[in-house]
């Protein structure tokens, strides 16, 4: 199978997030450790395993399990998340789900869906993640961006104030929110039947959304910008739902049982995290340095 642009950029969005997984190589007799390099060879996949520079490595690994053997793809990519896994909690820096649903969305560019990776029995088991923060000093730019689903590199002009760091992630993480709520509203007003006049997102100290029945218009907490996707939806539906029943009565359980079966689930796991704007999303400023 050829690669076009489109799977190029995927796979090496791919490649990023998984980079961070397992050590390139290593002593294969070492008992207990994983690499790359030994995950191509356990897989017969070898040949495409170059070493070198890592993220090249990767990148080069993928494409030509992709390209030549397409049916062993899902195999690698799961056994090096499985890998990583363990990997990483021996390391104290134990995979997050945050990583886990990055990389299923870069998969389903290349048009994968992997049961095991989407189990939400697995993605409980994963920690939230942490990000670490690059503070980058650049003349001509304020600017975001996620690099590999570990770092935010944060541009800004010298002569930003200490605040505006904190102005610019919260709006990065608006724009991410919304992003990721649009398909959600479009799709759930469909099945549910009804329809909102307005979204707005604010920061709320005791709820992860409110919705006002007689305006239809829904409230939703900025902090669920940095939540999973199965809460996030749940939290939508469960919103929706008020349009049609004011409060948490049998007839509400009722309809919320009939368009999101597992919402109990969802609704525990949500409820495990803080609600109000904390620090630890991201970790203190881990390097700042200038861009020239």
């Amino acid at each position: 199978m050829t690669l076009g642009f489109k799977q190029r950029n995927a796979i090496r969005k791919i490649a990023e997030i998984l980079c961070n997984f397992l050590p390139a190589s290593g002593h294969q007799t070492w008992k207990g450790h994983v690499n790359f390099g030994l995950v191509a060879f356990k897989l017969g996949l070898s040949e495409y395993w170059t070493g070198g520079s890592k993220l090249p490595a990767i990148i080069n690994l993928l494409e030509s399990t992709y390209e030549r053997k397409i049916g062993i793809f899902q195999n690698l990519i799961e056994t090096v998340v499985l890998e990583g896994k363990t990997y990483r909690n021996n390391k104290g820096n134990p995979l997050s789900r945050n990583e886990v649903e990055e990389l299923n969305k870069c998969l389903l560019e290349l048009g994968f869906k992997f049961p095991d990776l989407n189990d939400p029995q697995f993605l409980d088991s994963l920690e939230s993640k942490h990000y670490l923060l690059n503070v980058i000093h650049d003349t001509s730019i304020n600017l975001i961006k996620l690099r590999g689903g570990t770092y935010i590199n944060l541009y800004e002009k010298p002569e930003n104030p200490i605040w505006h760091r904190q102005l610019m992630l919260q709006e990065w993480y608006r724009a991410r929110l919304k992003a990721r709520v649009d398909h959600l509203i479009n799709k759930w007003q469909d099945i549910i039947g009804v329809q909102i006049n307005k979204w707005t997102i604010k920061q709320m100290k005791t709820k992860w959304g409110t919705c006002h029945i007689l305006t239809k218009r829904i409230w939703s907490n900025l902090e669920l910008s940095k939540k999973p996707e199965d809460c996030l939806e749940y939290i939508f539906v469960h919103e929706l739902v008020h349009l049609l029943e004011k409060h948490h009565n049998y007839n509400f359980k009722a309809r919320m049982d009939k368009y999101l079966p597992d919402w109990r689930v969802r609704k525990n796991v949500l409820n495990r995290f803080h609600l109000a704007m904390k620090s630890g999303s991201i970790k203190p400023l881990y390097k700042t340095y200038l861009c020239r």
